[in-house]
């Protein structure tokens, strides 16, 4: 199954001349805020979660900088969040439980993937 099989079609832009993101710059930072309270989003085992201090961490190590990374069956317009972790590449993915954590494989596109929860990246 696939989202936009289920009439799932997301909006974007035709180009991102004078954005402030770039979705296509694969070496663009992004940082997450927590919309709700203003605190920097980050990996915590395993985990996306609230940090508990107002102050934006940029340390690689950290777990807070993300970048865009578009995998090559994506429909046009929609991404992976990537976070280069010091273990390796992890995608951030909705589980099928609802959380929301990290993967170290892209569903490559709007499929639902995963062996041993399903998740989606894109």
């Amino acid at each position: 199954m696939t989202l936009s099989s289920v009439g799932y079609l997301p909006l974007y832009a035709a180009n991102y001349a004078g954005c402030l993101l770039n979705p296509n710059n694969p070496n663009q930072p992004i940082v997450l805020i927590d919309g709700s309270t203003g605190l920097q989003l980050f990996d915590y085992f395993g985990r996306l979660t609230r940090s508990n201090s107002s102050t934006i961490q940029t340390s690689p190590s950290f777990g807070g900088i993300f970048y865009f990374s578009q995998p090559p069956n994506a429909p046009c317009g929609m991404y992976d969040l990537l976070w280069q972790s010091p273990s390796g590449n992890l995608f951030i993915a909705v589980f099928s439980d609802a959380e929301v954590g990290f993967t170290p494989l892209s569903s490559d596109g709007d499929t639902i993937a995963g062996d041993v929860g399903e998740f989606l990246t894109t």
